[in-house]
C-alpha cells in the first residue's frame, strides 16, 4: 500500500512538471495517467508554444536521467495519438581530433520507479504486451552498464570507422573510446551526409533488421564516414514490422500498435535530420514486400533434393545463453579471483622457514 502510494505521488509529480513545462499532450492519450491529469491540467502552461520549442526548454532546464526516459518512451507513443510534432535536441556541435579519447559515463536514475510506471502502461495502455518490457529492460541494462552500450554501438556502427572502443580500459560504469578520424557531432548536416545517414538507417532497417529508437547528435567525419555515439536502444524487426515500415514509407499508414507507433517515430525522427531530401528515393531499393520463407512443400530445396536421394540433417536450434550471464567476461580482473591463483597460507610458512634454515646453518 505504502508503495503504491509513494508510485502515485511521484506520478502526479511528474505529470504536473510536464504540464508546467508545456509537454501536458504527451501523457493526455494515457489511462496510466488518468488520476495525474487533473492536478496537471491546473498548472498547465505554455499552451500556445509547440511543443518542439517546449521540449527543448525542458530537456535544457532538466538534465534528470529518470524523467529524460519516461518522456523519451513517451514520445514513441505519439503516432498513436495523432501527434504530429517530433523532437529533435537543440544543435550542440562538438568536434573531436584524430587519437583523442573521450569517456561516457552510465546513468544513475530510479529504475524503481521508471519499471512501475511502465509496467502499468503495459497494462492499461498496450493490452499487456510484454515484449514492450522486455526490450525496455535491455535498453535500461545497457544504461547502467556501459560494456552492454559498447556493445550496442558497435552493433550499429558495423562499418564506421570513426572511433574504437577500449574494452581493456572500459568497465561498468565507464565506457572509453579514442577517435581513429578526426570527427564532428553534430545535429544540422550537410546534404551529402543527410544522405548517409538516410542510407545507414535503411541498410540497419531493411538489411539487417535493427531498428534505431533514438539518437542525438550524429558523428561524421573528415573522411567521409558516419557514425553514432548517442543512442537510446535498437529493437528487432520481424517481417511484418518491416512490411508495416514500408507501407507508412508509402502511404503514410496509421499506427495501431505501440511497436508500430515506435517505428513512424523513428522514421518521422529521420525526416527532421534530413530535410533536404527524400528518403523515399533512398529506400526505393527496399520498398517490397517481404514474405515468409516456405518451410514446407516441394518447393523447398531440400524437399527437392531428399526427392533425389540425397540424406541431410535438420537445422538443430541452439540456445543461447542470456546476455547477463555472460557479463562477467568482461570483467578482465575475474582470474584473480579464481581460489586456484590464491596462495596457501601454509606455503608462505614453509618459504619463511626455508629461508630461516639457510640463514641459521649456512
Amino acid at each position: 500500500m505504502i508503495k503504491e502510494f509513494l508510485q502515485f505521488i511521484k506520478k502526479t509529480i511528474l505529470a504536473v512538471s510536464l504540464s508546467q513545462n508545456g509537454l501536458y499532450m504527451l501523457m493526455s492519450g494515457l489511462k496510466t495517467f488518468n488520476r495525474a491529469k487533473i492536478p496537471a491540467y491546473v498548472f498547465q502552461r505554455n499552451k500556445t508554444t509547440l511543443l518542439k520549442q517546449n521540449l527543448d526548454s525542458y530537456f535544457a532546464q532538466n538534465k534528470d536521467s529518470t524523467t529524460t526516459e519516461i518522456i523519451k518512451f513517451l514520445l514513441t507513443t505519439a503516432p498513436l495519438y495523432d501527434l504530429p510534432l517530433y523532437y529533435k535536441p537543440a544543435s550542440e556541435s562538438k568536434k573531436y581530433q584524430k587519437g583523442e579519447e573521450i569517456r561516457l559515463d552510465s546513468e544513475e536514475m530510479d529504475l524503481t520507479f521508471v519499471d512501475a510506471l511502465l509496467k502499468e502502461m503495459i497494462e492499461k495502455d498496450f493490452a499487456k504486451n510484454y515484449q514492450i518490457y522486455k526490450t525496455w529492460q535491455k535498453t535500461m541494462d545497457s544504461r547502467q552498464d556501459m560494456r552492454l552500450y559498447g556493445a550496442l554501438l558497435e552493433e550499429v556502427n558495423q562499418s564506421s570507422k570513426i572511433y574504437e572502443i577500449d574494452w581493456i580500459r572500459s568497465d561498468k560504469k565507464h565506457l572509453r573510446i579514442k577517435f581513429k578520424q578526426k570527427a564532428k557531432e553534430d545535429s544540422v548536416l550537410p546534404k551529402s551526409q543527410q544522405k548517409k545517414l538516410a542510407e545507414k538507417f535503411g541498410e540497419l532497417m531493411f538489411i539487417r533488421g535493427i531498428l534505431l529508437e533514438g539518437w542525438d547528435n550524429i558523428l561524421f567525419s573528415t573522411e567521409d564516414d558516419i557514425g553514432f555515439l548517442h543512442i537510446s536502444g535498437i529493437s528487432r524487426l520481424s517481417l511484418s514490422d518491416l512490411n508495416f515500415a514500408i507501407e507508412y514509407i508509402q502511404q503514410a499508414t496509421k499506427a495501431e500498435t505501440y511497436f508500430q507507433s515506435k517505428i513512424i517515430y523513428a522514421l518521422e525522427r529521420l525526416r527532421c535530420y534530413c530535410p533536404s531530401i527524400d528518403i523515399r528515393e533512398i529506400f526505393n531499393l527496399y520498398l517490397y514486400p517481404r514474405k515468409e520463407g516456405k518451410g514446407k512443400g516441394e518447393q523447398t530445396l531440400f524437399n527437392s533434393l531428399a526427392k533425389h536421394g540425397m540424406v541431410y540433417l535438420k537445422k538443430k536450434t541452439i540456445a543461447l545463453p542470456q546476455a547477463r550471464s555472460l557479463t562477467y567476461l568482461l570483467d578482465s580482473q575475474r582470474h584473480k579471483k579464481d581460489n586456484r591463483y590464491k596462495k596457501s597460507a601454509s606455503l608462505y610458512v614453509a618459504l619463511l622457514l626455508l629461508i630461516y634454515i639457510l640463514y641459521r646453518y649456512f
